[in-house]
């Protein structure tokens, strides 16, 4: 609002061309803030001009000031009439507000990631989360967190695992939606889908809002789906590890030893691995596992390759047979 639109809308409110509402906001104010009366009538054309010259000026210069300083009304003024009184003073409130809030908001400068097609990446927080970004998608954040809250906003896929800290929640916007935990790992994903936002947990609880409507609190292989079109929203039952298996790379094996391919494949899988004769273990081949393939396929490639055979034994851990490489 500039000079002449403080100047029009104090005329207006002193010739009774506000709305009820108006009326009712500023005469409640009159009553709490127990304000004196201004006559106004009693000004000149004059006066009246210099007195919203000064109004203005006060309200500039206030907002370039530590401390609020007063507005000095003319010495003509009595307790007659209070409407442009209350009206200044509000006007005058409402800027000092505005100023104040654009000198001391200072908004977090963000670092967008942009991330390919065909590609992925994985970047770790200033908290020390750790986030796994999809092809084609974007995830902006800040450099620092502030002191009261960690949030970050994601355009795309991508999977978080977010350090526990109870006195900064972690936040993530996506479109409308704002996903709120503490310390946990889940999935937000809208990529396959335009119209939707689908949201995993695979460890903790994570509370998602739309707008300030709490629509879930979700925990390990539960999911969200939300419409952005129509605000709707479903709960489902799924395997977590199903719908993270994107972040997982090929392997790729390069000139390793059958011992070394056996250590991914437990770190992938989860499962322990032992070799019945020590031979095998220096084993050398080359090759690559698509992310896609189970751990059955990709060991009947690599047994094959090396002459070897292998066993689940009643523990479920796998063994390795064979005469080994010399």
């Amino acid at each position: 609002m500039n000079y002449q639109d403080i100047k029009l809308l104090l005329d207006r409110y002193q010739k009774g061309a506000t709305t009820e509402h108006e009326n009712e906001v500023i005469e409640k104010w009159f009553v709490e803030t127990k304000h004196q009366n201004a006559q106004w009538n009693q000004l000149n054309k004059t006066d009246k001009e210099e007195w919203k010259d000064n109004l203005y000026k006060k309200i500039l210069q206030t907002a370039q000031l530590d401390e609020p300083k007063k507005i000095i009304y003319p010495a003509t003024l009595t307790k007659k009439n209070y409407r442009f009184q209350a009206a200044a003073a509000i006007l005058f409130f409402i800027f000092l507000g505005v100023f104040f809030f654009k000198a001391s908001y200072k908004p977090a400068t963000l670092t967008a990631l942009n991330v390919p097609k065909n590609q992925k990446q994985q970047i770790k927080l200033s908290d020390g989360s750790i986030v796994w970004i999809n092809a084609d998608s974007k995830l902006s954040y800040p450099k620092s967190f502030n002191q009261n809250k960690r949030e970050v906003y994601l355009e795309g896929e991508a999977y978080f695992d977010v350090h526990h800290d109870i006195k900064k929640p972690f936040i993530v916007h996506t479109a409308t939606l704002k996903t709120t935990v503490l310390g946990t790992a889940f999935n937000i994903n809208t990529r396959n889908n335009a119209d939707k936002i689908v949201i995993t947990v695979t460890r903790g609880k994570v509370s998602v809002s739309d707008g300030s409507r709490v629509i879930g609190i979700i925990t390990p292989n539960s999911q969200i789906s939300f419409n952005k079109n129509n605000h709707q929203y479903m709960l489902h039952e799924v395997n977590a590890k199903e719908v993270i298996a994107w972040q997982e790379s090929d392997l790729h094996f390069d000139e390793i030893t059958f011992e070394q391919a056996a250590q991914m494949l437990q770190k992938r899988f989860k499962i322990s691995i032992r070799f019945n004769n020590e031979k095998l273990k220096k084993c050398q081949f080359s090759g690559i596992a698509l992310k896609d393939k189970s751990l059955n396929e990709i060991l009947n490639v690599i047994c094959a390759f090396n002459k070897a055979t292998y066993h689940y034994d009643t523990e479920k851990n796998i063994i390795i047979d064979g005469k080994g490489c010399d």
